[in-house]
């Protein structure tokens, strides 16, 4: 699923651009889910002492937002 990140002050989300958008799981590679978290896969230019091996990070639900709900509040905006 596609995600925008709306903050970036807490946890691993410090590591995410805030306002842009990036590819989430709620399932890790072992296929386990952890409530409250997604996991975001990270850009290959991360530094390796962030990016890691894997290239994905547990970030808060509450930092960030689905696409269809950023486009929907962007439209109530405009209107």
């Amino acid at each position: 699923m596609k995600v925008v990140c709306i903050d970036n002050k807490i946890g691993n989300s410090r590591h995410l651009e805030l306002g842009k958008f990036y590819d989430a799981s709620e399932v890790n590679l072992f296929g386990k889910a952890r409530q409250g978290y997604l996991i975001i896969k990270l850009d290959p230019w991360f530094p390796s002492h962030v990016r890691g091996d894997d290239a994905y990070v547990w970030v808060s639900e509450d930092c960030l937002m689905t696409i269809d709900k950023w486009r929907e509040l962007q439209l109530d905006k405009i209107l």
